[in-house]
């Protein structure tokens, strides 16, 4: 049972013995040096039944606009490598995408200083919020200092149901971007059909992109 339809028309049961499949890729671009980067995540996938704008079409829109802010016309030469990742599967219990990305960076985790994660971050009404998991008060300092002077980014709750968590609970540093009304958002528009385009406000999008594109670009040498 998971977000505003309750109960939910859908089995997911790892221990259901009748099979099931279902097939997805990730998408991953890579622009500057692979070690060390910056990791920005957004999964693709929805649910049956809502349109799945908020959940979670926005942090792909924002990892589009990231995209071009960080292109070489833009900025030809980055501080720091910078990984954008389009991870299906999010919202299978089984995690595939995550799974599948792991498989192929486990023992690489370290190349990465900082992962960025957009889960529910465009939802109009509330403010882009962000929490942090795992950073010394160096990294801290530039996550704040790189977020500071936009009133629509602001520090808000933890918030761990999202793909930051794999990352979070193997000791790494990590950011996750959401809305400051999470409570509201899980309870009365995730997984179900008033998750529609209506409900997005385009200019959190454009500065939630912008924020992610300064904290790439004025990482600290070092």
């Amino acid at each position: 049972m998971c977000g505003a339809l309750d109960p939910y028309p859908l089995i997911e049961d790892g221990d259901f013995t009748i099979p099931t499949a279902n097939v997805g890729h990730n998408v991953i671009a890579i622009r500057g040096e692979s070690a060390p980067r910056v990791t920005v995540i957004a999964h693709v996938d929805t649910k049956p039944g809502t349109p799945g704008a908020v959940d979670n079409a926005t942090g792909v829109v924002i990892l589009l606009l990231l995209a071009d802010l960080l292109s070489p016309d833009r900025h030809p030469r980055l501080p720091i490598g910078a990984e954008i990742l389009v991870v299906n599967g999010e919202d299978h219990y089984a995690a595939p995408g995550e799974l599948d990305w792991l498989a192929a960076n486990e023992d690489r985790l370290a190349d990465i200083p900082l992962v960025v994660n957009l889960d529910g971050a465009g939802y109009a009404g509330g403010r882009t919020a962000y929490s942090t998991y795992n950073l010394d008060a160096g990294l801290t300092h530039h996550v704040d200092s790189s977020f500071a002077g936009r009133p629509s980014v602001i520090p808000g709750p933890e918030f761990y149901q999202s793909d930051h968590a794999i990352f979070a609970m193997r000791g790494r540093p990590a950011v996750a971007l959401t809305t400051e009304l999470l409570d509201e958002m899980l309870d009365d528009l995730f997984h179900s059909p008033d998750d529609t385009p209506d409900r997005v406000d385009l200019d959190l999008l454009l500065d939630t992109a912008s924020a992610i594109s300064d904290l790439i670009t004025t990482w600290p040498a070092s």
